[in-house]
């Protein structure tokens, strides 16, 4: 009787102990699972943690590429300012040069009118002598040789009058 108590409370010692392996089983088999949940979770994160970091290189690549043309196009956009510059300081000269220029001729072209304003004086009195010359002449009937001089010199003034009219 004894020893039957003994084997009643081992088979009810087994049966429980066998319940506890399955347990245990189940617990590992869902820990596993979560275990290989979390595996699978931290790939993905990082697969898509790797695919935003390639996007963002290649963002940052495209980004690089665009400054470097930026500033290629910001050196070529000085060199050819230079170069405007210099022209513009070149034909500033240029226009410096061509009016005074301009001035001496319009300075020279004032003189000659002076001159030629002179000589048209001188001329008509010179006309105005051999006029008065004339007539005493003809009163007397006699050529004069102070007429003759004066009418050369006449004749010459008038050709340098017409050089005068000819260079303006």
């Amino acid at each position: 009787m004894g020893g039957g108590i003994g084997v009643t409370s081992h088979r009810g010692n087994g049966s429980g102990h066998k319940g506890r392996p399955y347990g245990l089983m189940l617990l590992l088999a869902f820990g596993a699972a979560l275990l290989g949940l979390l595996v699978l979770h931290k790939l993905r994160e990082r697969r898509i943690f790797n695919l935003v970091i390639e996007n963002k290189n290649r963002q940052l690549l495209s980004l690089q590429m665009l400054l470097q043309k930026e500033r290629e196009y910001n050196k070529e956009m000085k060199m050819k300012a230079e170069e405007t510059n210099e022209k513009i300081y070149y034909l500033r000269n240029q226009k410096m040069e061509l009016y005074r220029r301009l001035m001496e001729t319009l300075s020279r072209i004032d003189s000659l009118k002076d001159e030629q304003k002179a000589m048209e004086s001188t001329l008509e009195e010179k006309r105005n002598e051999i006029k008065q010359f004339r007539d005493k002449d003809m009163n007397t009937g006699n050529e004069n040789p102070q007429v003759i001089a004066l009418t050369a010199t006449l004749k010459r003034k008038e050709a340098k009058i017409e050089e005068l009219k000819h260079l303006l």
